[in-house]
């Protein structure tokens, strides 16, 4: 069992409040230290809290000095700043407000991030807005923790903001919030190649410099179609090319081409003169 050193150094770091009977029952929830008589150090105590959900501890330990459970998505900034740092609280989720909220996750966008993140004391929710951070909050799976250090905090249009210096993540894996969480990272990952494939550039084609600048496919469509127009030309060559057609003028389909029906004109018929005859 805990030792009562073990459980006021964990008041001092942490401000958990936790009586002899209510750890024993924390151990009992937690199937992998149930019945485990080695968790007795402040360290083994706060390793069995890392691993479970702070929402299912609200009877069983005191965190922040709140005692009555708030019913709200987000409770009231009055709620907020009656808890005491340091503050144990757990994340939900974790947004960057600088990205559109449907951009992908590998977006190549340059602005240095801005963490949201909503957390839970177990007994209130809030927002956090992290600033000046450095690392890569969006990695932090739902389950994990962090320890508020204070002496205090400021609060802004219902946000928390929080400098380096004034808050510590903890880690911790909570099996019932990771897995489900890794699963959806991986179907969204897998969604995003899928879109980038079909989004994709087309593929880049190299100039060819004996076609002055087209590239293969097209010199030889433009070839095949010069080569064309040249058989065309060849066997139907222009009626204004004509020997002897000098007009411009289109011939009328309706003119039909005249030829000569009648045959040789008859002779006349000799008629023989004789002279001296004289005509009667």
């Amino acid at each position: 069992m805990a030792t009562i050193a073990s459980l006021n150094q964990l008041k001092n770091e942490w401000n958990l409040v936790i009586s002899q009977a209510n750890y024993t029952q924390i151990l009992d929830i937690d199937s992998q230290t149930k019945a485990n008589s080695t968790v007795q150090s402040c360290q083994d105590i706060q390793k069995v809290i890392l691993s479970l959900d702070l929402r299912f501890l609200t009877n069983l330990l005191e965190t922040g000095r709140f005692e009555n459970i708030c019913m709200e998505d987000i409770a009231k900034r009055d709620d907020i700043l009656r808890c005491k740092c340091p503050l144990l609280c757990q994340v939900l989720c974790v947004n960057d407000v600088t990205k559109p909220k449907q951009a992908s996750k590998g977006s190549d966008a340059k602005s240095k991030p801005l963490y949201k993140l909503k957390v839970t004391t177990g007994k209130l929710n809030f927002n956090v807005l992290c600033l000046e951070y450095a690392g890569a909050l969006e990695t932090l799976a739902p389950g994990t923790k962090l320890l508020i250090k204070g002496p205090h905090f400021t609060m802004m249009e219902g946000l928390v903001l929080l400098y380096n210096e004034q808050f510590s993540i903890l880690g911790g894996r909570v099996p019932d919030l990771y897995e489900p969480w890794i699963a959806q990272q991986s179907s969204y990952k897998f969604r995003m190649q899928r879109d980038n494939k079909r989004t994709g550039a087309p593929k880049f084609e190299k100039l060819n410099a004996d076609t002055h600048g087209l590239t293969n496919n097209q010199s030889a469509t433009s070839t095949s179609l010069e080569t064309k127009l040249l058989n065309d030309h060849r066997h139907h060559p222009s009626p204004n090319k004509t020997k002897g057609n000098t007009s411009t003028k289109p011939k009328d389909k309706s003119e039909k081409k005249t030829t000569c029906t009648q045959g040789p004109k008859p002779k006349q018929p000799l008629i023989k003169t004789t002279k001296g005859c004289k005509r009667d």
